[in-house]
């Protein structure tokens, strides 16, 4: 197997493990649902940091899980630029601003996890007698905290929210870089988030 199959196959196995996990949460769940018009499920795309495809599944009025596949960019803050992204977050409606017939504006936070996966290998390296494609880590995991405000329409099966996602990476780096290991916080996290509801 060459080696971009095999650094693509890693990041493969992380998201169906988080698409199983979804799935049997959301199995497990009540069949209350508290999304725009009284609908459970959602898919979209957040664009920002990170840029991806993005679902929700609530799980009830207050509560619901949420994912996203796609690319966290860096924006010349970190070495990150164009990494490929996993995210999953458990949320809570901490304040509801507005709630009427038309329209629910909630505040929201939750805990969540993030994985990052350097798939640009952007400069070519000698390595243990022989030149090949090197970039600045291998992956990167750990926490993050969702802080948004959104605008859930219940006349209509969409919602678009403006979040905050401040991110504590643990950093396994490249072979290249003797293998260390570091932390890295990266607070500046904006997306515009919008989901259509099945």
């Amino acid at each position: 197997m060459d080696t971009l199959s095999a650094r693509l196959m890693a990041p493969l196995r992380y998201l169906a493990a988080l698409v199983l996990m979804v799935v049997v949460l959301a199995s497990a769940a009540p069949a209350y649902a508290d999304g725009p018009m009284g609908r459970q499920f959602g898919l979209g795309l957040a664009l920002g940091n990170p840029t991806s495809f993005t679902g929700k599944y609530h799980l009830g009025a207050k509560q619901a899980l949420d994912f996203h596949v796609g690319v966290f960019h860096a924006y010349g803050r970190t070495r990150f630029d164009d990494s490929l992204f996993l995210g999953g977050d458990y949320l809570f409606e901490v304040w509801n601003f507005v709630e009427n017939g038309t329209v629910s504006v909630p505040f929201y936070a939750g805990p969540g996890a993030a994985l990052i996966f350097d798939v640009d290998d952007d400069y070519r390296c000698y390595d243990e007698g022989r030149w090949r494609d090197c970039g600045d880590y291998d992956f990167g995991l750990g926490p993050r905290m969702p802080i948004g405000i959104g605008v859930e329409f219940q006349k209509a099966p969409f919602e678009l929210f403006l979040e905050l996602t401040p991110t504590m990476l643990i950093v396994f780096h490249d072979r290249y870089h003797d293998d260390d290991v570091s932390i890295d916080l990266d607070i500046p996290n904006f997306a515009l988030i919008g989901r259509f509801y099945f």
